[in-house]
This record gives structure tokens, sequence and C-alpha cells, in this order.
């Protein structure tokens, strides 16, 4: 897995070639316990697909393991438009505001993978917060 970086408090663009690269990760941030973990932006690509996005978090050991408290997403990736609730305005790609709730003082972070139809996909406006 390669890990890619996003800034708490976004905005940041990610450039995530699938085909290479079939899963990756957004840089961690730290949350305490019952913290709700936000993750948004846009998923563009020239053909459409889906992809999973999980948690994870940091263990007392300082390995990466799922959180498996919370749901895994699936997120459309496509070139069509679609309404962005954030900014107010139409886009082009599925735009995406994913959910978790923290369960302890942990570094977390997400983890693209699984896509459907692997190609290149920009990952746009993206907040992880």
């Amino acid at each position: 897995m390669s890990a890619i970086t996003a800034f708490a408090l976004g905005p940041t663009n990610i450039t995530w070639l699938q085909g290479s690269s079939p899963s990756t990760a957004v840089q961690s941030i730290y949350a305490n316990t019952n913290a709700i973990i936000t993750f948004e932006g846009v998923a563009t690509s020239s053909s459409s697909g889906s992809f999973k996005v999980k948690l994870q978090y940091k263990n007392w050991l300082g390995n990466w393991t799922d959180d498996t408290n919370n749901n895994i997403y699936t997120v459309q990736q496509h070139s069509n438009q679609t309404y962005n609730s954030r900014t107010g305005h139409y886009v082009t790609g599925q735009y995406f505001k994913l959910l978790w709730t923290s369960h302890g003082n942990h570094d977390y972070r997400v983890v693209l993978y699984d896509p459907s139809n692997p190609q290149v996909t920009y990952l746009q406006d993206i907040y992880l917060y």
C-alpha cells in the first residue's frame, strides 16, 4: 500500500493510479473517543466505477488496524455532473461525504481500496477532519 498525503481540514487533490496501486491511504489524523471523522471530496474518472473506503486506527503496537466498529463505504467515480452540498455548486465527478465515529483516542486514517474498474482517478477538493 502506498501512502499519499491529504491535509486535515484540506482541501487537497490526489491522483490515484488504481491499476498500479490497488489501495492507498490518506494521511492520518488524531481523534478523541466518540469524535466524528469526516472524509469528503469529489471522485472523477473517465469511465464509471467505484471503490471502497474504510477507516483504520493505529493500535498500541503502532500497527494500522481495520476499525471494525465502523462502516465500509462504496464511493462511485465517473465524469458526470453532481451537486457538491459543501460548496453549493455542480462538479464533474461524484461528490461524497463519509462519516465515522472514533472509538478511542487514536490516530486514524482512511484507506481507499478495491476499485471495480481500475483507472486513473482524480480525487479533488479532499477534506479529512
